[in-house]
C-alpha cells in the first residue's frame, strides 16, 4: 500500500476516534489543493480560506457514519460544493439571477422546485455513476483537461502548463470533450 493511502487512512481512522489531529493532517495534505480549488471558483483568498474552515467542519461531522474509500476525493468535493454554496449566497446578496450562478457550476441546473430531497440524492448519484463511465471512456490527457477545468476550475493558462501542450490545444481538446459528453448524454436519455 502506498504511503498516502496509509495516510488517507489514518485521517479515516482518526476521525472516528474523534481525535482532533485529523483536522490538521487534512490540512496537511489536502489544504493547498482545497484552497486553491475554492479560490477559482471565488476568486478571493478569503473566502477560500473560509471555504477550507467549512470544509474542515463538514469532514469532522460526517465521519463517521461515513468512511469514503478516495478520502482526497472527498475532501475535494466537500470544498467545491462549500465554494459553490459560497457563490449561491453572494449571488443572492446581489440579487444575481440563479441560471447566472448555475453557470459558474459549469451547466449544472438548479434543482427542480418540489422535488424531494431524496429524488435529488438519487438523481445526483445516478448522474454522478454516468460522468464515470464517460470519463473512463476518455485518453488520460483529455480526462486530466476536462477535471481541471470543470471540476477544479482551473485557467486554461495553467492547464495548458501542466498537460505540456498549447493553450489552443487545450481548448480544442475541451470542445471534443463536451461534445463527446454531450453524445453520450443523448445516447444515455439525459439529453434530448
Amino acid at each position: 500500500m502506498e504511503r498516502k493511502e496509509q495516510i488517507d487512512e489514518e485521517i479515516v481512522a482518526l476521525c472516528f476516534a474523534r481525535d482532533e489531529k485529523a483536522l490538521s493532517l487534512i490540512g496537511e495534505r489536502y489544504g493547498n489543493a482545497a484552497r486553491a480549488l475554492c479560490r477559482n471558483v471565488l476568486h478571493s483568498d478569503e473566502d477560500a480560506e473560509e471555504c477550507f474552515n467549512d470544509t474542515l467542519l463538514k469532514i469532522w461531522q460526517s465521519i463517521p457514519p461515513a468512511r469514503p474509500a478516495h478520502f482526497g476525493a472527498y475532501c475535494l468535493k466537500i470544498a467545491r460544493h462549500a465554494a459553490l454554496d459560497r457563490l449561491r449566497a453572494r449571488a443572492a446578496g446581489r440579487r444575481v439571477p440563479q441560471r447566472l450562478v448555475a453557470s459558474a457550476e459549469d451547466g449544472e441546473e438548479p434543482a427542480a422546485y418540489g422535488q424531494s430531497p431524496t429524488e435529488d440524492a438519487a438523481l445526483a448519484g445516478e448522474l454522478t455513476a454516468l460522468l464515470d463511465r464517460f470519463l473512463a471512456t476518455l485518453p488520460e490527457r483529455a480526462r486530466l483537461i476536462f477535471l481541471y477545468r470543470h471540476y477544479f476550475g482551473e485557467p486554461v493558462e495553467k492547464i495548458a502548463l501542466l498537460a505540456g501542450c498549447s493553450e489552443r490545444n487545450v481548448f480544442r481538446s475541451l470542445g471534443k470533450t463536451k461534445a463527446q459528453l454531450d453524445a453520450f448524454l443523448k445516447k444515455e436519455g439525459y439529453r434530448p
